[in-house]
């Protein structure tokens, strides 16, 4: 009995071996400061990996209290299970269905934040109805990272968050399954979300599904309750790594989505965030990027807005649509489309003409920063690619833009033809600024561009150099 909320229990037992730990009674009110979580972490650096089983309801000693209206009325389960490696390593464990029995009403803030973390042993699966109590609007944060870095050799059910419905929250679901391992043969179920519905909110979908084991394709309709204006960080990561997706992406996925541009909105939503020599992302993922993909976007560039967002994903084919970035109009901003398609070897034709044609002005930080790295089954650079842009030059805004050289060596190799690239003024970008450093344009175009028609003009300090034969 404890009402303090920073209360440790310790026990010494006599000799060393396997007991059961029970724990009775009622709570019968919380903090509200944040303070009632429920842990049984290792933040302390409790033997917390020799937990191997739990049975029973935790909800029966700490349930709701009141109507679930307020802070201070339910209890949080944040971290709960943190860290307990060896949680289900016995083969007949399975993560009990009833452990939140009682806990019911509106979800709070980061309630089930991190509760089974790289609880890497439950190989039982995790029930539909775990959280079946649980109704009422999102809350801020209320699955961050519930699963993430877990083992589950069962599929996730599309009802696993039924009782939630509203309006999204900040960080809602933010790398709830991230790393999430095994066998997840279901695939990601296409109405897990289909309570969600109203305006983007910040972080609400970042990292979710991050580098997991969930394959199939992605449903169609699994954001199709979100309307409005985008949010910062809206699909930050969300699908980046998942290298056992496959299928091609559903052209409406973000269709809802609709208005001016917000920072890292879709910044690795498919893709990695960095290229690594040998590493790829999403490699089974296949067909066209659809033309329509972020149709509602539209308005003046955000930072980090497109960045990596599909880099490392090999497998998508055919060309970048002409109007893929159509509604993006006005400066640029920094990181604006670092890395976008970096290391899609598998996309081929001509980088079409007027691509970036609306962003205009003065030049921003990395804002083309290897846009197209690897991307080396890439055939030429239409005319009029860039907008009308002029200024001082920035750090690092052209530098690797188009370089296919050493990224990725199993990538196949294209030579580029045709011209190097051109404002929609008709300017080569290597004469707007002569006197660019390499920290500004290096490496821009690499030995693979000598096909270029104009390659013996571009300077040496935008990577216009020859590799002799034989070094």
């Amino acid at each position: 009995r404890a009402t303090t909320a920073d209360t440790a229990y310790e026990h010494t037992y006599a000799s060393a071996g396997e007991y059961k730990i029970k724990l009775g009674g009622v709570a019968t009110g919380y903090a509200t400061d944040g303070a009632s979580a429920i842990r049984f972490e290792n933040a302390q650096r409790k033997k917390t990996a020799d937990i191997v089983d739990i049975a029973g309801s935790i909800g029966a000693i700490f349930p709701t209290i009141g109507d679930g209206s307020a802070r201070g009325s339910q209890p949080s389960f944040e971290r709960l299970f943190y860290q307990c490696t060896n949680l289900g390593s016995d083969e007949n464990f399975q993560l009990p269905s009833q452990l939140f029995a009682g806990v019911h009403g509106a979800p709070i803030e980061n309630m089930f934040k991190e509760s089974f973390y790289k609880c890497n042993s439950m190989y039982g699966g995790i029930p539909e109805d775990l959280f079946a109590g649980i109704s009422g609007a999102p809350a801020p944060g209320m699955f961050w990272g519930t699963f993430a870095e877990a083992i589950s050799d069962f599929p996730i059910s599309g009802n696993l968050f039924a009782g939630i419905r509203g309006a999204p929250a900040p960080d809602m679901f933010r790398e709830t399954f991230a790393s999430l391992m095994f066998d997840q043969s279901g695939g990601i179920p296409d109405n897990l979300f289909a309570g969600i519905r109203g305006v983007p909110a910040a972080r609400m979908f970042m990292n979710t599904f991050a580098s997991s084991d969930f394959n199939g394709s992605i449903p169609e309709s699994l954001f199709a309750g979100i309307s409005g204006a985008p949010a910062e960080s809206m699909f930050d990561g969300t699908f980046s790594g998942c290298r056992k997706l496959s299928g091609s992406i559903p052209g409406t996925l973000f269709a809802g989505v609709r208005g001016v541009p917000a920072k890292r909105m879709f910044a690795e939503t498919f893709g990695l965030s960095v290229l690594v020599p040998n590493v790829t992302g999403n490699v089974n993922m296949t067909g066209e990027i659809p033309e329509d993909l972020f149709s509602g976007i539209r308005g003046t560039p955000a930072e980090g807005m497109f960045a990596n967002t599909f880099t490392g994903a090999s497998g998508l084919s055919g060309q970048i649509p002409s109007g893929l970035f159509s509604g993006i109009v006005g400066a640029p901003a920094p990181y604006m489309f670092s890395g976008t398609f970096g290391g899609c070897y598998g996309l081929g034709g001509e980088i079409p003409s007027g691509l970036f044609a609306g962003i205009s002005g003065v030049p921003a930080e990395r804002m083309f920063y290897q846009t197209f790295a690897s991307a080396s089954g890439l055939t030429g650079i239409g005319d009029g690619l860039f907008g009308d842009l002029s200024g001082p030059a920035a750090s690092n805004m052209f530098s690797y833009t188009f370089e296919t050289s050493q990224m990725i060596s199993s990538a196949p190799q294209t030579f580029m033809t045709g011209l190097s690239a051109r404002t929609t003024t008709g300017k080569f970008l290597y004469e707007i600024w002569p006197d660019a450093t390499t920290d500004q344009v290096g490496s821009c175009y690499s030995y693979s561009q000598q096909n270029l028609d104009d390659w013996g003009n571009i300077p040496a300090n935008w990577g216009g150099f020859t590799i002799e034969s034989g070094q």
